[in-house]
């Protein structure tokens, strides 16, 4: 579970006795995910003159696995990802793709998830040539509030690509159920 399960224990040892919750049993899951998922990151801005606008609309599809550390949704998730960095022109770098991957749903203590990107059954290892792609191979988040299942901030950094290598903007994500009832 990595950071998640440090962290957990952490906040267990520092609650101290305010922390009931956090005795040597199992971890009991408060976050019921359904199988469908639509995962949305946006973050806008402007830096240096340039104007930064980037979306991910993916599809979550997921299974809940019960395990010995806690409950994790495994399945795969992929769609949009998009970044434009543009001048007062208009000229600059669109980006654009559609991608996918395996992923893994873990939930910590105190609400805290994570969104992993997996590949071949572990998690992919850390990007070291783009920014952008290192950013979105995890997401940190927390369980969300209404329709909101999960959600989270994001920076959408440069791809670190020649006219894309400088201006990084904060936004935000959320996981909301794909077909949500009337």
């Amino acid at each position: 579970m990595g950071w998640l399960a440090r962290r957990s224990s952490a906040a267990c040892v520092a609650l101290g006795a305010l922390a009931m919750a956090c005795d040597d049993g199992p971890f009991e899951p408060t976050i019921t995910l359904p199988t469908q998922m639509r995962l949305e990151a946006t973050a806008v801005g402007r830096v240096n003159g340039l104007d930064v606008d980037c979306l991910m609309d993916m599809t979550v599809n997921v299974q809940r696995e019960v395990r010995d550390d806690g409950t994790v949704y495994t399945g795969s998730f992929g769609g949009e990802v998009r970044r434009s960095v543009l001048d007062a022109s208009q000229a600059g770098l669109v980006f654009w793709a559609q991608a996918h991957s395996d992923v893994h749903i873990v939930e910590g203590a105190l609400g805290q998830v994570e969104l992993v990107s997996y590949r071949d059954g572990v998690p992919i290892p850390r990007v070291t040539d783009s920014r952008f792609w290192e950013e979105v191979r995890v997401f940190r988040g927390r369980r969300g509030s209404g329709d909101v299942l999960l959600e989270g901030e994001w920076t959408c950094q440069p791809m670190d690509v020649r006219g894309d290598d400088v201006a990084a903007v904060r936004g935000t994500w959320r996981l909301t159920e794909a077909f949500p009832a009337p």
